[in-house]
């Protein structure tokens, strides 16, 4: 079931769809509190943990505020490798959620409880109990150099990571910020001092202040750490509050344990617990940091080798926090303050390959920057030791901008080892990424003699596919012109052959069209198939405003004077011809409409009457785009275009695609004057006409044949990345 966001239920199901962009996969059931949700981020293609509270926790409009200032306060914890992450919270279905990072393998409770923490030798079992215990330290200190305390720490609330990360989470139950009702100002173990709740505790593992309903601190999370490492010894609760679990651990110093394959607690570990134990908090040790410490040196002595983890360093971290922060504010829909978190990163690390990817993917396709652009800047950002990560981000930028072999060729260099390249190639297999994609290969279904240049087929130089119908209007190397249904195979009557080789066709309104050979310039009736009227440049240079001036069909050409180019509106009104002067002329009334430039080699146009723009490039001169009617120049888009030799503009005028001598197409963004796709070289060679900003297909003619081309591919499917 599909929900919108101010539709999804109060209980989601497996299955469901919320709001276009998660799909629940699984639910958990997390006690008292609520539910958690694994879902599917679509758009990035990750898996989320959803927390939702009970809807009868959320009474009224205080419950709702107290839940998001909470969840905020954990989204604030930012990035730490022993903290799960959370994303943002989102009020779904009149129901505040915390979107948080899932962790695929389970809860330190589980562990425990399914004895998968005790397998192997005692030497085993004891250096993973340690790491465990040392790794939730880190996070704990985490947060509270962060001004949070958790209140709630207990194996439930430790998640282990396939690859035996810890990670602490369910900071719902924690809060920083301005006091209100239920919370009190305590004294932290540095002297700083942080805003706890008086609520949110476990029994079993509630320090003694917590259930006197005293003032909290930091070492109030020290004591209840205490008793989540005496279970992981003990392998489960034997004691009903937390106070008892000191006397719970001399029992155990003295008994040892009483099920096999349970660890021995070492005396080192007994007295280090006793310590957190202690009912003054002031007699506990001042941090985490402090216990995380003495806990590296007693595994490094207990096991005979160093601890094997570096502690994470908070400074090393902030890129990756902007970065991530970033993608959880493109998905609450604010791209500019996900902008400002990217800048951020850039700044903390120049060289954050993830974040330069994501900054410049989102400026590409706004068209501000180029697909060039965007690839320097994932090549400098990836050079040196990241060079093996920036394969696939490059992989998926050639894939959108249409290079595929280019994709396919740093794929294959990544490997099939490397995730990214296998997540990759799975969705070119499914076909949700598709490079400029042939949808229709059609040989003319007429008799003609083979052209040594066809491969042994007909030669078909130049076609159209008609606006609005499924015909085509395909011309020849001898001039010939016919129309052609492209679904039946039927053939229209033919027009008259031209004199010399076709070049060029344009179709207008579905019933004219206009062609151009070597010499003149010819105005159809694709109905009858009867040339309307012929155009062949005059010899002289007239004056564009004189209204008495009008070319004569039989005057002799003079060299340069040829026609380079026609072109026709949408609805057949305005029917164009170009010649080598860069002069316009309408083949309805035979007037020069407007001169370009005075440059030969500036005279090579593509237009789009209907939204009154046209492009001219030439070699050394760029690609200029003019307003039809007041012949001024709106842009120069930069670049090689050596020359531009055939293209099309999009309905709205928005988009332009243009082909160059050289064969290199692209699809360019005329608001911004920036490429923003890069066709595959030579796979449209012929001419590339017409396409529209509603439906993206080129027709070509090359090789005896026509292909349609389709220009559409998932987007969606190349998502940005997290650090």
């Amino acid at each position: 079931m599909r929900y919108e966001a101010g539709q999804a239920p109060p209980v989601w199901r497996v299955g469901d769809v919320i709001d276009g962009r998660y799909e629940v996969g699984h639910v958990h059931d997390s006690g008292g509190m609520g539910l958690v949700y694994r879902v599917r981020q679509l758009e990035w293609g990750t898996d989320l943990a959803v927390k939702s509270p009970r809807p009868e926790l959320i009474r009224d409009e205080a419950d709702r505020r107290r839940f998001v200032a909470e969840a905020e306060a954990w989204v604030a914890l930012g990035l730490h490798p022993n903290v799960c992450a959370c994303e943002y919270v989102r009020t779904l279905g009149g129901i505040p959620r915390v979107f948080a990072e899932y962790v695929h393998g389970g809860s330190l409770h589980d562990l425990i409880a399914g004895r998968a923490l005790y397998r192997g030798d005692p030497e085993r079992v004891l250096a993973r109990v340690l790491d465990l215990a040392i790794q939730t330290a880190w996070g704990l200190e985490h947060s509270h150099a962060k001004g949070l305390v958790h209140q709630d720490v207990k194996p439930h609330n430790v998640l282990v990571d396939r690859d035996g990360t810890a990670k602490v989470t369910d900071f719902g139950l924690a809060r920083a910020g301005t006091a209100g009702p239920g919370t009190t100002l305590a004294a932290a173990g540095s002297g700083a001092s942080v805003l706890v709740t008086s609520g949110g505790l476990t029994r079993a593992y509630a320090s003694p202040e917590q259930l006197a309903g005293e003032r909290l601190g930091r070492r109030t999370d020290v004591f209840s750490f205490a008793v989540s490492v005496l279970e992981m010894f003990t392998g489960g609760v034997s004691w009903m509050f937390g106070p008892a679990a000191a006397e719970a651990l001399e029992l155990w110093r003295e008994e040892g344990p009483d099920e096999p394959g349970l660890p021995a607690l070492p005396r080192v570990v007994a007295r280090l617990l006793g310590r957190c134990l202690r009912e003054d908090p002031a007699a506990r040790p001042a941090s985490m940091a402090e216990v995380a410490d003495e806990l590296t040196g007693i595994y490094a002595a207990l096991t005979g080798v160093a601890y094997p983890r570096t502690r994470p360093v908070a400074s090393d971290l902030r890129a990756d926090e902007h970065n991530n922060r970033a993608l959880s504010l493109l998905d609450l829909g604010r791209p500019a303050d996900a902008e400002a978190e990217l800048t951020a990163a850039l700044r903390a690390d120049p060289g954050h390959l993830e974040a330069a990817y994501n900054a410049g993917l989102i400026r590409w396709r706004r068209g501000e920057i180029s697909d060039e652009d965007l690839v320097a800047a994932i090549e400098r950002a990836g050079s040196g030791e990241r060079a093996g990560a920036a394969g696939p981000l490059l992989a998926q930028v050639h894939l959108e901008r249409g290079d595929r072999t280019s994709a396919l060729a740093l794929l294959d260099r990544a490997g099939p080892d490397d995730p990214e390249a296998a997540a990759l190639l799975d969705l070119l297999g499914s076909g949700r990424i598709a490079d400029a994609n042939c949808v229709s290969v059609r040989r003319p279904p007429w008799d003609r003699r083979p052209s040594p240049s066809a491969a042994g087929g007909p030669s078909v130089d130049d076609v159209v596919l008609v606006p609005g119908a499924n015909l085509v209007v395909a011309g020849d190397e001898d001039g010939l012109v016919r129309v052609w249904d492209l679904d039946t195979g039927a053939v229209r009557p033919n027009l008259d052959r031209l004199d010399g080789d076709l070049r060029t066709i344009a179709v207008g309104g579905g019933r004219y069209a206009v062609s151009r050979g070597p010499r003149a310039a010819r105005f159809w009736d694709l109905g009858t198939g009867r040339c309307l009227r012929v155009f062949t440049p005059p010899d002289d240079d007239p004056d564009p405003g004189d209204p008495n001036f009008r070319w004569r069909g039989d005057v002799r050409r003079r060299r340069g004077q040829d026609v380079v180019s026609v072109h026709i509106d949408a609805a057949g009104a305005l029917p164009l011809a170009v010649d080598g002067a860069g002069r316009i002329w309408d083949l309805r009334t035979g007037r020069l409409r407007m001169s370009l430039h005075p440059r030969r080699d500036s005279a090579y146009v593509v237009l789009n009457a209907t939204a009154r723009r046209m492009l001219s490039g030439g070699a050394g001169d760029g690609c200029r785009l003019w307003d039809l009617d007041s012949g001024e120049c709106l842009r120069v888009l930069p670049g090689e275009f050596s020359p531009l030799i055939s293209g099309a503009i999009s309905d709205d005028g928005r988009l332009a695609l243009i082909r160059t001598l050289s064969d290199q197409v692209g699809v360019w963004d005329l608001g911004t004057g920036t490429r923003v796709r890069l066709l595959p070289r030579a796979s449209l060679r012929g001419r590339t006409a017409p396409f529209t900003s509603g439906a993206r297909r080129v027709l070509t003619g090359h090789e005896g044949a026509v292909r349609l081309w389709d220009l559409d591919w998932d987007l969606a499917a190349l998502s940005p990345r997290t650090g």
